[in-house]
């Protein structure tokens, strides 16, 4: 089911190829721009490192069923086993399916929370007195997100395969 989920959701955002290399709960695939480095949650929730291989730029994303005004930003409290920290996420609209994409606007805080933790968690104020707690595993997360940020540096489009599948090229 969660894999279901996941096939979903990384259709929505983009076009994926099949060629997918995973790594522990993470997953690194090209997508429309460049390359990308994701894992979803039991709830069908995305956290992912998205580098457009064009112009070298890269940015942290995760899409949530918690809806946003688009160009919006908003506060949201990280937790991890390397402590806790107050970030804020820009709104990028609606994608389909009810899923808001929220872009972080400190890139290198995200980073290194992902990259140094084996858990973490988000919180976001709903109205009134209320969260919305996200929780994701990062097994996997900063092998998968050197691997695909190494192809991304080469400025290559094609996903860095750790699998022995058979494929055509």
């Amino acid at each position: 089911m969660r894999t279901a989920i996941a096939v979903l959701i990384l259709a929505i955002l983009a076009t994926a190829s099949a060629n997918a290399g995973t790594i522990g709960d993470w997953s690194d695939d090209t997508y429309t721009e460049g390359l990308y480095a994701a894992t979803v949650n039991d709830s069908g929730n995305l956290l992912g490192q998205y580098c457009n291989t064009a112009n070298s730029t890269c940015f942290w994303m995760i899409a949530l069923k918690t809806g946003c005004k688009a160009e919006s930003k908003y506060p949201i409290l990280v937790n991890s086993d390397i402590g806790a920290h107050s970030l804020e996420v820009y709104c990028g609209g609606e994608i389909k399916n009810g899923y808001h994409r929220y872009f972080f606007t400190n890139f290198d805080a995200i980073d290194n929370l992902v990259k140094n933790s084996t858990r973490i968690g988000f919180a976001a104020p709903l109205q009134g007195d209320q969260f919305q707690v996200v929780r994701f595993s990062l097994s996997g997360a900063r092998a998968t997100i050197d691997r695909m940020r190494a192809a991304a540096a080469e400025g290559s489009n094609k996903p860095v395969r750790s699998d022995t599948r058979d494929q055509r090229l």
